[in-house]
């Protein structure tokens, strides 16, 4: 990192279900700099998480503080200065996020204050909270995001309606809570690795929804899907907003514990057949068996899949540009889970878009600097942290 002069750095750490990835990026505010206007990856980390025979969230939780630790431990053998500013993203299931769509009507014109905007998002925010209150198990919640996605002034999209009049007000409006008591466990892992550190908390759902409508500006109306361990995330981004999301409890993690129920076996074995499967060095038997194992947990992905659609289409036409952030998945899956479950959607086309959003295909918007990295997540949540937090 020494050789690489940079004016600022920070540090990105993205918590999910499958593991904690820790990237330190680095970036130059001199225009005239080979780096200016793009994050550089000087140094990535990670902790893989273990597989769990059950998912439970209190477990899940233990592994990701242990997860945390193991990550600066790793930091800190390989001599790397972190940065004080860390910027932290949440993955499923460490969050639970909302799109409120706000109107207002009247007979004569209003005015659009800067009090009147708070107290719209305020009002806003308590039903949420009221909503999903059982979620974290009775505990406080707290915000993670307040996003206005969108603003209309009869009927009319504005920017920056704040000191203008309006007989119609309408509003998009992304919301997002995490437990109060989980990032407690987690700033005391940071605190303790990182004093005096300055941290900010995302959701991977807007993230996400942001660098894939700024790459593909020409598109407004798509699918984000991201598979983790425990949970997939299905977004619908509906006239270029983040309308709605579907979380199913139904990832990598799950679909190999389906399979060792099949198979009759525990999880280490099947991790262990999978290597070898891919390796070409399965028995041919053992290898047909988990053929059909794997059949059968890509068939219950399919129909949880197929239930997502059914939510987030209402009857409506589903898109048909499909984005998947998930390095090393099958794009097959998406595809197949819309074409052989007739649910009560209706389909558009039958030629359906499908693009894997990789660390390749994200190669264009970021420096490789001294260190290759090779899952997509945390370079798409670094470009975010770039473009659109730090460049404000």
């Amino acid at each position: 990192m020494s050789k690489i002069k940079l004016d600022k750095s920070f540090l990105l750490v993205v918590i999910g279900s499958e593991a904690i990835r820790a990237t330190v990026f680095g970036y130059d505010r001199k225009k005239e700099s080979k780096t200016y206007g793009k994050p550089m990856v000087l140094k990535s980390f990670e902790s893989n998480l273990p597989l769990l025979d059950k998912n439970d969230f209190k477990s899940l939780y233990d592994l990701t503080v242990k997860g945390l630790e193991d990550v600066f431990q790793i930091i800190s053998s390989a001599k790397v200065v972190v940065p004080k500013e860390v910027h932290v993203v949440l993955e499923s299931p460490w969050y639970i996020s909302q799109t409120r769509m706000v109107s207002l009507e009247k007979a004569e014109p209003f005015s659009i204050t800067k009090k009147f905007m708070m107290e719209l998002k305020e009002k806003e925010h308590e039903i949420f909270r009221n909503e999903h209150k059982k979620d974290f198990t009775g505990e406080d919640d707290i915000v993670v995001e307040e996003k206005i996605m969108s603003t209309r002034l009869n009927g009319y999209d504005i920017q920056d309606p704040v000191g203008r009049k309006a007989k119609s007000f309408s509003m998009a409006l992304y919301i997002s809570i995490t437990s109060k008591s989980a990032i407690d466990g987690f700033n005391k892992v940071f605190h303790r690795h990182i004093p005096h550190s300055n941290i900010s908390y995302h959701s991977s759902a807007f993230s996400a929804y942001v660098v894939i409508r700024d790459i593909f500006a020409h598109l407004s109306d798509f699918l984000v899907v991201t598979v983790e361990g425990e949970v997939t995330d299905v977004h619908y981004v509906n006239s270029g907003v983040l309308f709605e999301s579907v979380t199913f409890p139904y990832g990598l993690h799950s679909s190999i514990r389906e399979m060792a129920k099949v198979l009759k076996r525990n999880v280490s074995d099947v991790l262990a057949f999978l290597r070898m499967e891919q390796e070409n060095t399965l028995e041919h038997t053992a290898s047909a068996d988990m053929k059909k194992a794997l059949e059968t947990s890509r068939q219950n992905w399919g129909s949880w899949f197929a239930k997502a659609l059914d939510t987030l289409a209402k009857g409506s036409v589903v898109p048909t540009n499909i984005f998947l952030v998930s390095e090393g998945y099958d794009l097959q899956w998406v595809g197949e889970a819309i074409k052989n479950n007739h649910t009560n959607y209706r389909i558009g086309s039958l030629s359906f878009n499908l693009t894997e959003v990789d660390s390749n295909y994200l190669s264009g918007y970021y420096s490789a600097g001294i260190q290759a990295i090779t899952h997509a997540d945390p370079l798409m949540h670094g470009v975010y942290i770039f473009e659109r937090v730090l460049q404000k």
